[in-house]
């Protein structure tokens, strides 16, 4: 259709320099009098596309085009490119490669080189220090199963170490702090679950295509609906810890003690569960739990258990 193809003429003027009219015939298969003619509707549009005669002639936008008030403004480029650049660090997608490319050819010549400097002035990277590169394997997987729209076979290990076997229809990839999930329709169990993607093993796709099916909101964090609700614990903790309580629980208060280093706390969020106890426990003599005794109490068994198991 015309219009397909004028936009499309437009995307490949704004991300090249010049082209001529054979070229473009060529690649859209059309004659050069139906490309002129497209131009002179571009033209016509508002779109200042301007054609040179001559050898070294062709078809061009002018430059003050590439960057336009009404679409993008210096700063929405940068603050694109910026987040795109951020994702290509965790996705190995040529789709996210394509579109920074794309955005680059807006911007015009005289302002690339401020562009790319404040473009690099902030770097976001969730990815663990070190990385064995099958993360990034799954990802692909998922994200191919997301285009094509066919369900994929996995091997899943819960948390007691099991394995079993599943047929999923992601619908979501999530990076949650520096994990990887997926949300996805699982077959066996007819019903939306999370997946963690460092747990799925042997991931294939198959020929079966996804149901569509509309996908509940995500949420994160321990359910603790039928649970014992959270206990609030005083603590005393070292600066290493303070810094890492700090970062996932913004609202905490950490009172400076008289030996350097350390801090007091309240803390409201300790759930008296495994996950709760392998926290504190895994602070190991930079946090101390100074109430409830009943918490300290259990800890002391704990440490006891591990004490004598090593024995």
């Amino acid at each position: 259709m015309k219009s397909e193809r004028l936009l499309a003429i437009t995307m490949m003027l704004l991300e090249q320099e010049q082209i001529s009219a054979p070229q473009l015939a060529e690649r859209f298969e059309v004659s050069v009098r139906t490309i002129y003619r497209d131009i002179d509707s571009l033209s016509q549009a508002g779109i200042p596309v301007v054609a040179f005669p001559g050898s070294k002639g062709g078809i061009r936008i002018m430059e003050n085009y590439k960057i336009d008030q009404r679409f993008f403004t210096t700063s929405d480029l940068i603050s694109l490119l910026t987040s795109l650049n951020s994702l290509s660090r965790h996705m190995n997608s040529k789709q996210t490669a394509y579109t920074i490319e794309k955005l680059k050819s807006l911007v015009p010549k005289k302002l690339e080189q401020e562009v790319a400097l404040k473009t690099d002035q902030l770097i976001i990277d969730l990815s663990p220090w070190i990385q064995n590169g099958q993360a990034g394997a799954s990802i692909e997987l998922i994200q191919q199963s997301l285009d094509t729209q066919y369900a994929l076979s996995i091997e899943y290990e819960n948390r007691a170490g099991d394995y079993s076997k599943r047929s999923i229809e992601p619908y979501r990839l999530i990076l949650k702090e520096s994990s990887w999930y997926t949300q996805a329709f699982c077959l066996e169990k007819q019903e939306f679950r999370i997946f963690k993607l460092s747990r799925m093993k042997n991931i294939q796709s198959t020929n079966r295509p996804i149901t569509q099916r509309t996908p509940p909101p995500v949420v994160f964090g321990r359910d603790t609906s039928g649970r014992t609700a959270f206990m609030t614990l005083s603590l005393e903790v070292d600066y290493s810890v303070k810094d890492q309580l700090a970062e996932r629980f913004n609202d905490l208060e950490f009172v400076p003690q008289k030996e350097a280093g350390r801090y007091f706390v309240e803390f409201p969020y300790f759930i008296p569960d495994e996950f709760g106890y392998h926290l504190l426990l895994g602070f190991g003599t930079r946090c101390k739990c100074l109430a409830p005794d009943i918490i300290r109490e259990e800890l002391v068994k704990r440490l006891e258990a591990m004490l004598e198991f090593y024995k």
